[in-house]
């Protein structure tokens, strides 16, 4: 009869751990403060650039964050707290482009897709619109 009541006691007991566990983490799933710009940079033609220089600036603190992006043309700048962002992308060949007024909000994934012209090495494109697209992720 012990053997049973110990059993008993045991999965009451782990029973008992697991919720509690579940309850520890449930605020590890909250909403956090932070968001993300994240995008595609092509050329007038649609092929996508590789490897270009990202740079994600805060414009009331001017902190930036600089990424690269992949083979496929897509970039990712995770973590940035919300606020208003300019976002510029210089590639080899290509003019720097800068995207203007990127609102990114808390807990959200502003896509900002990028087409960049050939020629013109060394001047600077100022995007204004269109409004970049929010998943709200």
């Amino acid at each position: 009869m012990s053997i049973i009541r110990k059993i008993a006691t045991l999965s009451v007991s782990a029973a008992t751990f697991t919720f509690l566990l579940g309850v520890i983490a449930i605020p590890a799933t909250a909403q956090t403060n932070i968001g993300t710009i994240k995008g595609t940079v092509t050329d007038q033609n649609g092929a996508v650039i590789q490897k270009a220089t990202i740079t994600v600036t805060n414009v009331d603190t001017n902190a930036s964050r600089t990424a690269e992006g992949g083979d496929d043309g897509t970039y990712e700048v995770p973590l940035l707290d919300p606020g208003k962002y300019k976002v510029t992308v210089k590639a080899p060949s290509f003019p720097e482009t800068v995207r203007e007024n990127v609102n990114v909000q808390t807990a959200s994934t502003e896509v900002v897709d990028f087409t960049v012209t050939a020629g013109g090495v060394g001047g600077t494109v100022t995007v204004t619109a269109p409004i970049p697209r929010s998943t709200g992720s």
